[in-house]
């Protein structure tokens, strides 16, 4: 069974929660997602960007991101990844 895990996140996020959710996705679960597609929804704080590369670095062909130059909301930034899932 091939999936997706869809998450966005925008500027006011804590790095420490994004860590805490990709390692609950990634490190903790018997069944890991084909892919991670990760919206950043509008211009984010440096400690989330270095929270990202960490994630990009770790895990490279499952870590997509799609970046919003403008923050649209998490109902459309959603939307907006999901046409981008591959499952």
């Amino acid at each position: 069974m091939q999936f997706s895990v869809l998450l966005s996140i925008y500027h006011k996020e804590n790095h420490l929660f994004f860590h805490r959710a990709m390692t609950s996705i990634w490190d903790e679960q018997s069944l890991k997602p084909d892919e991670i597609v990760l919206v950043e929804d509008g211009p984010l704080t440096d400690s989330l960007y270095e929270a990202i590369s960490y994630w990009q670095k770790k895990i490279p062909t499952i870590l997509k991101t799609i970046k919003l130059d403008e923050n649209q909301g998490l109902g459309k930034a959603l939307a907006i990844g999901l046409e981008a899932c591959s499952f």
